[in-house]
């Protein structure tokens, strides 16, 4: 095809073109490469221009050259300054010994001119006081004290106690009000005037306040009961303020205000609790009355005070809870055992009164609960707001309970601050003239309010619906109320309760508050209302009128008093039609009804047969002057209730007082008293402040240890039940599978039962039962009993349970068609026709009476005798009771329920599918119940299919994370709390280093309005706000939303930014978006939502923490002491094998990713990484939206590792099994061995006759004489040889038993009988060389998880040669408990030698990744404990500079220096050498190989200490031997002395040498045992200077055992000589005493020289 030359040269140009722009191209990218590299030349030129030039660095080095040879000079003439000292300090002391008596004229002028010096100092302090008297004026502050030196006065301490607690000034205020004072009204200069510090005046002002209050209150209870006769009732109630719990006491003497005893915090409610803190208060009560009033008074006086006191005590106040009947009953003990004590009669037991103010808060809810049951009788759906679609009010609520407590929250001035419109209906009242609205806030009342509340709505009902009608409903309170007021039900109720309240509820105010009605006056009007309950609630019908009549007529005109409750009254009895008459007249018959069954069970002693009406004359006298009601004691609450919320912070001694000086008028009794009895007093009690404060302390530290400990418990035992119930669950789906599963119909129940065996339907349609019974299915009231497998104690037979669940399948296949039903139409009123509602009353009422023991009859009402009172014999009833055997009875029994665990994928079984997997090891691998208690995405499915809310994986252009809101009208009918779960939730879905870049957050309100997406700015402020960069809202069409959003945008703690959708691409990258905002980036929610992360690695930690929980139980096996105890152990072992010998981790399979197209058999962590790597489908490519979201794909390495890390476990407990094995299979043979020995020796013993036979084989005496001796000796040389290899024998075994097994323990190298290995070591000599237990100072192994997760850890050392000690940043360390972590910084300041650590140690904190809240307990920690120790404390800058903000205040408040600095600073104080990783620098530093040799040295070192105390303590016992008196003496000591040779002789220092070698290896060459020093353990310098103290310990030890062998010759040597001597004494003793006993023969024999000189 030919072209022409236009054509050739529009096509060489447009070549031309290309290459041009080509060109152009290449030219600007060179260009910017060229502009980047001179920017950084000039980044690099301006760094090398901030360092130093070198002449710079030449003069730092002559002036510290300088520096040093100043300092080296200066040093030699202290040097020669000390040797000159000391020559005349010598010189001295050689003179002052020679003037002996010099020195002590000397030292007697020293203690004159002290005397002398102690006088001038008085005269000085009085001179003083003069000058400030002339100074001030006549003012006199100071005094001085008994004991030397000076205090405040009195009159000082006085003023400030009565400003604090009478006035209430605060503590800080109390010095500058004084001082204001005096200067303005007095004209005196206070500016110099010494007043007490806000310390003192805390302490003395509470302490002595309470001292005070409880002194007066018990005076003035002694002083009234002696002039008066009078009862004493103990007024006790508790109560519960921002979650803590407190009990208080009164005493009431009847003619007078009740005196506080005492106001406290307690742990517990139970009565123990408060029958202690009442004897606690009694008991200090005297106490405090003794020492302050009394001021002398023994210990056997105020014992016999506080009895009389109690014996005293007639009534005890209370609201009737079952606790408080048995603190009654521990009253009466206590006072018992007093009496007993003090030997006087036991008094009368306490009467138990019950308060009148806690009827009327029972009658109200009683009337509640009447009131709940009366709307159910009257509509037949729900009425109001409740009919409203997306409201959801509360089941245990009545309509008309809502219309009260909304109305209040709506238009009271106290109600709601963001939805209340309080001031507009005020407004609209006042400009129509109408009466403003009465109303009383549920907050600080009690329940009775509702009777008041009711009648003001229902009089001003008009009014709130036109106000309503006018103003817009702008919130869904509003709209709530406007449609309960619209329903003529609900209204009923509220005129129901306000007639209540006129004629029972009001008259019965001013009973209680009236005082000439007494107690027992109460009894006939309590008759009276109980009478008149019972006649409204059988009469045939009530007529409401303006005549009706209530229990007290005399009272009407007292009641209606007030002209606004006359108006009320005419509203409430006015204008009834006769449906309306019907309506309420039925609610008040109810109301009776429950309130009559209230009354009768908590007034019981006022009404006939009553305690409080078969008193005697005498003792209704004293009831009579009881109080009515607990009143007394709520006002003491009500002062505590200001208190707590105004001061939390107050300590609870401080909170008493405050509460009980205003109460007792402790002021009053103060001005009472004279000048000098005020002043001693005060004296008294001052004496007393330091053991109440410290008491006080002590009381609150053991508070917080009980609370804490209860606290503990009830962790465990929520944790227990937890356990208990997924156990149960387990056992119900166990049963449930091997049955055929599920049966949803009768038509499968009967084809399963048909394939059954008959004995297997038992169990099978049991296990059906539980099940539903166990996921609480709907069952209506009548049919509840269909679940149950007995009745009345009967078992209930096959047949019948068949029966059962046939029934219960019809109801279940009823309740899902009716489901997909329309609702039925109900008429515009809502109500049920006449008859039916008359005829639900009628049921109601007498249900009601009947389990209250009354029945009912239109008209009147039978008493019935309770069963209990019937004529029949309890004790000879038969009760039979069976016991199900079904397996999963008990279970389900326990858990009360149930429901299937989710998140799993399908059950655990088919995940493991048994392929060869025993059915015991796959129960072990069995998954916990349910998943931890995290958010999860199973549980917020429908809103993330829905895209409520999304997080697609984009991420703006500084690579933060993006989440999307849609724009949704439906938005605000989502729950908040969801929505808040939903936004905390994707907020967990990138990674930590990707959210520490913050959210920026995107919101679609195009299609939406401001009600819709105001919530999720709400919610993003109170979760996201220190998370969140920047909102975009996207702008809206209508120009009032718009608007609104203008103005909202400066409510919020974080930026938000109105833009449209063009404006948004220039912020953000279209490819970041979904196509909801026009963007594309693909997304999947329910691909998001479906992908099995959670599960999967929820599956690999649970198996990860079983197979280490199954490595430590074979880490700890304990060796058998017998036979039969081994050859049990070797089985049990072996029975393991399959739980530790497995052949896979085994296939985890899913229904749910059946999709994958996986091989059966191929790991899940595969399915996962395919599935992250190419999508559900399974491409080969990666073409799925999956592969492209970035916070998928930071996950999949971590798939990966975790199948990685089981495995790796799964090797190390195969390894550990077979060690294992072997060490119990080597401990079977030795107790086999020792048993076969045994039995020898046994058999050598009891075979004694061998001698004889083999004695017997000479034919001649000499024959029989030399054998018989040459056999014996044999024999008996063989038999002690086989003993002693027995001996030997046993002690090895029992060496092994020791050693665990195998094992080694930790820190030791082993135990310490293998150390000895028994190796020609007798048994004596190696018990008496055990080692003791470990001493109670700190050790690595105590510190362990900390030490290895580098919470803290040592460093180098600083420029100045002393310690570093490092605190990485953790954003867990508030989470460690402080003891904890004090006594790991403890622990580190021991870890350098002494002469280090007098260096000052130097410590680095990294605040970079972490909060102050994190920081704030070691910098306290660090302050108590090394405070004396730290040169300085560096914190390296956070990055928040709130943060930063945080620590700058804080800098001031610690007593020693920190400096905050950056990581760059840091290196310019400290070499990067000399710090870790974590800190950016260069010390390698191994936390585990630390805490290993640490625990190795450290038992080491105890165990040479432990040796050469042994040693030394023989050296003592072998020196100071006693010389024996007698030769059995001298016997006895050299047997003795022979038996210890083996003590001195096998002292076993080659043990400890061959563990000496080793560690001296592992500190010169690491633990690998390398050639030359690699490890980082031969660089620590801490380690390094032990190495020379491990070589000096053995060195010692062999010294000291070649000192005992010489110490042991000579002492052998000089009781042998001892033994000659005293055997030769006994010698020449027998010697003498034969000479002495023959004497008389001797004379007689050679007596007779002969009769001649020959002779």
């Amino acid at each position: 095809m030919s072209v022409s030359v236009e054509e050739k040269i529009g096509i060489e140009a447009a070549i031309v073109d290309l290459r041009v722009h080509k060109a152009k191209a290449k030219v600007a990218q060179l260009k910017a490469a060229l502009a980047e590299q001179k920017a950084e030349v000039r980044r690099l030129r301006a760094k090398l221009a901030k360092r130093p030039e070198i002449r710079v660095w030449n003069q730092r080095l002559r002036r510290l050259q300088g520096r040093y040879d100043k300092l080296r000079a200066e040093h030699a003439k202290r040097q020669a300054f000390a040797s000159s000292a000391s020559r005349r300090r010598d010189l001295r002391l050689r003179r002052a010994n020679s003037r002996s008596k010099s020195s002590q004229l000397a030292t007697e002028r020293v203690k004159e001119l002290r005397a002398d010096t102690r006088s001038l100092h008085g005269l000085i302090c009085e001179a003083n006081e003069k000058l400030q008297q002339q100074s001030v004026g006549s003012i006199i502050t100071k005094t001085s004290r008994p004991s030397g030196g000076q205090q405040y006065t009195n009159q000082v301490i006085s003023t400030c106690m009565h400003l604090v607690l009478d006035c209430h000034v605060p503590v800080q205020h109390v010095k500058p009000a004084i001082r204001r004072v005096l200067t303005d009204l007095v004209g005196i200069d206070a500016g110099n005037l010494a007043l007490p510090s806000r310390s003192q005046v805390s302490a003395l002002s509470y302490s002595l306040g309470s001292c005070l209050a409880k002194a007066s209150a018990m005076e003035k209870l002694l002083h009234q009961g002696a002039k008066e006769d009078r009862p004493i009732t103990i007024l006790h109630d508790a109560t519960s303020k921002k979650g803590r719990h407190y009990a208080a006491y009164q005493v009431d003497t009847g003619d007078s205000r009740p005196m506080a005893v005492s106001l406290r915090e307690v742990e517990g409610g139970t009565a123990n609790i408060y029958a202690r803190e009442l004897d606690y208060s009694v008991e200090e009560l005297v106490d405090l009355f003794c020492s302050v009033v009394l001021a002398h008074s023994s210990d056997e006086e105020r014992r016999r005070l506080k009895c009389n006191l109690l014996a005293r005590v007639n009534f005890l106040m209370t609201d009737r809870h079952v606790v408080n009947k048995c603190l009654n009953v521990l009253l009466n003990e206590m006072r018992q055992e007093l009496a007993t004590q003090q030997g006087v009669n036991p008094p009368p037991p306490v009467t138990a009164l019950f308060c009148g103010m806690h009827v009327i808060v029972n009658l109200a809810a009683a009337a509640e609960a009447a009131l709940r049951e009366w709307e159910t009788c009257m509509a037949a759906e729900a009425v109001g707001s409740a009919a409203l679609p997306g409201f959801r009010p509360s089941q245990a609520e009545s309509g008309t309970q809502r219309l009260i407590r909304t109305v209040c929250k709506a238009f009271h001035a106290l109600g709601s601050e963001q939805c209340g419109v309080a001031i507009p209906l005020q407004t609209y009242l006042e400009s129509k003239g109408a009466p403003s609205l009465r109303l009383d806030d549920f907050r600080g009342n009690r329940a009775y309010i509702t009777f008041p509340n009711g009648g003001n709505i229902f009089w001003q009902r008009d009014r709130l619906s036109e106000f309503l009608a006018e103003y817009t409903c702008s919130n869904r309170l509003l709209i709530a109320v406007q449609a309960d007021l619209a329903s003529d039900l609900l209204l009923s109720g509220c005129r129901a309760l306000g007639i209540a309240d006129v004629l029972l509820i009001r008259p019965l105010w001013v009973l209680l508050r009236c005082r000439d009605v007494t107690l027992t006056d109460m009894n006939e009007r309590y008759e009276r209302a109980c009478n008149w309950l019972r006649q409204l609630s059988s009469s045939e019908g009530v007529t409401v009128a303006s005549s009706m009549i209530g229990p007290f007529p005399e009272l009407a005109q007292t009641v209606l008093r007030d002209i606004q409750l006359q108006d009320i009254w005419a509203a409430l009895t006015s204008e009834l039609t006769a449906l309306e008459n019907e309506i309420v007249g039925q609610a008040l018959q109810i109301m009776a009804t429950h309130m009559l069954v209230l009354l009768e069970r908590e007034v019981r002693d006022h009404l006939p047969g009553g305690t409080l009406r078969q008193l005697t004359p005498e003792v209704a006298q004293l009831v009579s002057s009881a109080p009515k009601d607990n009143v007394a004691v709520e006002r003491g609450f009500g002062m505590l209730d200001k208190c707590v919320a105004d001061r939390p912070n107050m300590r609870p001694l401080a909170r008493e007082s405050l509460v009980l000086f205003g109460y007792n008028c402790t002021s009053e009794w103060l001005a009472d008293k004279t000048e000098r009895e005020k002043d001693l007093l005060l004296t008294r009690a001052r004496k007393l402040v330091p053991q109440l404060e410290k008491r006080g302390k002590e009381s609150a530290d053991a508070l917080r240890s009980c609370r804490q400990e209860i606290l503990r418990a009830k962790l465990a035992e929520k944790q227990r039940k937890k356990d208990s119930n997924a156990e149960s669950i387990r056992s119900i789906l166990r049963v449930i599978e091997a049955y055929g599963g599920l049966w949803p119909t009768i038509s499968r129940m009967d084809a399963v039962l048909h394939q059954l065996a008959p004995d297997q339907h038992e169990k099978a349609i049991k296990a059906q039962l539980q099940l539903h019974k166990a996921t609480k299915i709907h069952l209506p009231k009548d049919k509840a009993s269909l679940l149950n497998f007995s009745a009345a104690g009967v078992k209930r037979s096959v047949p019948q349970l068949r029966s059962q669940l046939r029934e219960v399948l019809q109801i279940v296949e009823l309740q899902d068609q009716q489901k997909g039903a329309d609702a039925p139409t109900v008429p515009p009123s809502g109500l049920l026709d006449a008859r039916e509602r008359k005829e639900r009353v009628r049921t109601a009422i007498a249900d009601r009476l009947q389990r209250h023991g009354e029945d009912w009859i239109p008209g009147h009402v039978l008493q019935r005798l309770p069963s209990t009172c019937q004529s029949r014999d309890i004790l000879s009833q038969e009760f039979k009771v069976v016991f199900d055997d079904f397996e999963g009875d008990k279970g389900t029994r326990g858990s009360g329920g149930g429901g299937s665990s989710s998140g799993g994928g399908g059950s655990w079984e088919h995940d493991f599918s048994y392929c060869g997997v025993d059915r015991d090891v796959a129960e072990y691998y069995r998954p916990s119940a349910a998943h931890p208690s995290t958010l999860q995405a199973a549980d917020l499915r429908l809103h993330l299919e829905h895209r409520v809310a999304m997080l697609p994986g984009g991420r703006d252009r500084r690579g933060g994370p993006i989440m999307c809101f849609p724009g949704r009208a439906d938005t605000e009918k989502i729950p908040v709390d969801e929505l808040m779960r939903l936004v905390k939730y994707l907020s967990y879905v990138p990674d930590a280093r990707v959210r520490s870049l913050r959210f920026t957050v995107v919101i679609d309100m195009r299609h939406a309005a401001w009600s819709s997406i105001k919530p999720i700015l709400k919610i993003l402020d109170e979760t996201l706000s220190d998370s969140l960069d920047i909102t975009y809202v996207i702008k809206p069409e209508s120009f009032i939303e718009k608007q609104r959003v203008q103005m909202a945008i400066g409510k919020y703690s974080f930026d938000i930014k109105l833009v449209s959708i063009e404006g948004l691409f220039g912020d953000i990258d279209p490819a970041q978006l979904t196509t909801e905002f026009d963007g594309s980036l693909p997304f999947d929610s329910k691909e998001f939502v479906e992908l099995p992360l959670s599960s999967f690695f929820f599956r690999s930690h649970d198996m990860s923490e079983k197979l280490t929980k199954l490595y430590h139980a074979l880490d700890h096996r304990v060796t058998p002491a017998t036979l039969q105890q081994a050859v049990q152990m070797v089985e049990m072992h072996r029975a393991q094998k399959n739980k530790s010998v497995c052949n896979r981790i085994y296939v985890f399979k899913s229904d749910r990713l059946s999709k994958l197209q996986c091989t059966r058999w191929r790991p899940r962590a595969a399915r996962l990484a395919q599935w992250l790597r190419c999508g559900s489908k399974g491409e080969s490519v990666s073409s799925s939206w999956v592969s492209m979201n970035t916070d998928f794909q930071q996950l999949a390495p971590a798939v990966t590792d975790a199948i990685q890390h089981l495995y790796e476990l799964r090797s190390l407990l195969v390894d550990k099994w077979e060690s294992t094995r072997v060490a119990l299979e080597q401990a079977y043979q030795l107790r086999l061995f020792e048993e076969d020995v045994g039995r020898m020796a046994n058999w050598q013993q009891q075979r004694t006759f061998l001698l004889d036979c083999f004695g017997d084989i000479g034919q001649s005496a000499q024959q029989v004489s030399l054998h018989q001796v040459l056999h014996c000796t044999t024999l008996c040389h063989a038999a002690l040889h086989c003993t002693t290899c027995a001996t030997l024998c046993c002690t090895a075994s029992k060496g092994t038993r020791g050693s665990g097994g195998g094992g080694s323990s930790s820190g030791g190298g082993g135990s310490w009988e293998h150390d000895f290995a028994y190796c020609g070591v007798d048994r004596d000599v190696a018990e008496y060389y055990r080692p003791s237990a470990h001493p109670s100072t700190l050790q690595a192994a105590d510190l362990r998880l900390h030490l290895e997760h580098r919470v803290a850890m040592p460093g180098g050392r600083d420029r100045r040669g002393g310690p570093i000690m490092c605190f990485p940043g953790r954003a867990d360390t508030e989470k460690i408990p402080v003891d904890e972590l004090m006594r790991l910084v403890k622990y580190l300041s021991y870890v350098p030698d002494a002469r280090v650590r007098s260096l000052r140690f130097t410590v680095v904190i990294d605040m970079r990744h972490a909060a102050w809240s994190s920081i704030k307990p070691i910098l306290k920690i660090l302050d108590e404990t090394l405070s004396d120790s730290l040169d300085i404390t560096y914190v390296i800058k956070p990055e928040s500079f709130i943060e930063k903000q945080r620590v700058q205040m804080a800098i001031g408040k610690y007593s020693f220096d920190i400096k905050l600095v950056s990581i760059e600073g840091l290196f310019g104080d400290i070499d990067p050498a000399q710090l870790t990783t974590e800190f950016d620098g260069s010390l390698p530093f191994d936390s585990k190989e630390f805490v290993e040799l640490r625990c190795r040295l450290e038992s080491f070192f105890f165990r040479s200490h432990d040796m050469s105390e042994k040693l030394t303590k023989l050296y003592h016992a072998l020196d100071h031997r006693v010389t024996p008196a007698t030769l059995q003496q001298a016997v006895q000591m050299v047997e003795m002395h022979r038996a210890q040779k083996n003590k001195v002789v096998q002292a076993p220092v080659h043990s400890l040498e061959a563990e000496a070698a080793r560690l001296a290896q592992w500190l010169r060459c690491g633990s690998k045992g390398e050639s030359v020093s690699s490890s980082w353990v031969s660089m620590n310098t801490d380690f390094q200077q032990l190495a020379p103290a491990v070589t000096d310990a053995i060195q010692h030890l062999y010294e000291l055992r070649s000192l005992l062998v010489d110490k042991w010759e000579s002492t052998r040597v000089a009781l042998e000589q001892a033994y000659q001597l005293r055997l030769f004494e006994e010698d020449v003793g027998r010697m003498a005493n034969w000479m002495q006993q023959q004497r008389t023969f001797l004379l007689d024999c050679f007596g007779d020289i002969g009769q001649s000189a020959q002779q």
